[in-house]
């Protein structure tokens, strides 16, 4: 048993000229200063602007690399005009020095319209962008995308971004199961597979160690299935249930 918990941070610094009248940006460091943190738990900059740019979710390969989707178009300003450009991009950060701290950015892909999700898959990653859903695979083993399959259009349900599908999160059953979205995602004999499941959160997702799917919504913080998803019976409702 662990004695100790640590805590992962990313932390950005937004690159702004601060008015008269505004909180001047403080540095990583400045930053990391003011977190307080329960006895026990210690907490460390990863990594930071300009490594990285407006990340909005972060996942992790099986070789310890950092993968990063970068949503570098969300409201350019306070009407979102340009958020049809293709700025946005995944970054894959590494450590080649074993201290802690990713020193090393590669970009993955990049000139995606609002990239919003990703989950690493057997041969390539997943990622939504564009209200869509693409298989992308790098061939050669450089970290960069060589290919980008459709997998299904309509994978975001919209073109809001605050209620677009999101997630990507491989559950016990080995299914994708999404936030904001009916739908979850299967490799099955070489094909990704759609299938409908129930309609979970609005931004991010994940499960514990017995598949408990763990969800939240802007208006309620915490959201679970108390028995996993995959395992709740579709049984129709007798005369005298109540949905």
């Amino acid at each position: 048993m662990l004695k100790h918990a640590s805590s992962l941070l990313i932390l950005v610094v937004l690159g702004c000229t601060p008015r008269e009248d505004s909180s001047p940006p403080e540095s990583p460091s400045e930053e990391l200063a003011t977190f307080q943190l329960e006895p026990g738990l210690t907490i460390q900059l990863v990594a930071a602007e300009p490594m990285v740019q407006d990340p909005v979710v972060i996942t992790f390969g099986e070789d310890g690399r950092l993968w990063v989707v970068e949503m570098r178009g969300f409201m350019p300003d306070i009407n979102g005009a340009g958020e049809e450009k293709r700025v946005g991009r995944v970054s894959v950060l590494e450590d080649t020095d074993d201290d802690g701290a990713m020193d090393r950015s590669t970009i993955y892909i990049d000139s995606l319209i609002m990239p919003r999700a990703i989950a690493i898959v057997p041969g390539g990653a997943l990622i939504a962008e564009n209200e869509a859903l693409w298989l992308t695979q790098d061939t050669d083993g450089d970290l960069h995308a060589d290919s980008k399959t459709l997998i299904d259009p309509t994978y975001a349900g919209g073109p809001l971004i605050e209620h677009a599908g999101n997630g990507l999160w491989r559950s016990m059953d080995n299914w994708y199961y999404n936030a904001k979205s009916r739908f979850r995602y299967h490799l099955e004999n070489g094909q990704w597979l759609r299938d409908s499941t129930e309609f979970r959160g609005q931004w991010g997702i994940c499960n514990d160690d017995q598949g408990r799917l763990y969800y939240n919504y802007n208006w309620s913080q915490l959201h679970a299935d108390l028995v996993p998803g995959f395992h709740q019976p579709r049984i129709p409702l007798g005369p005298h249930d109540h949905a």
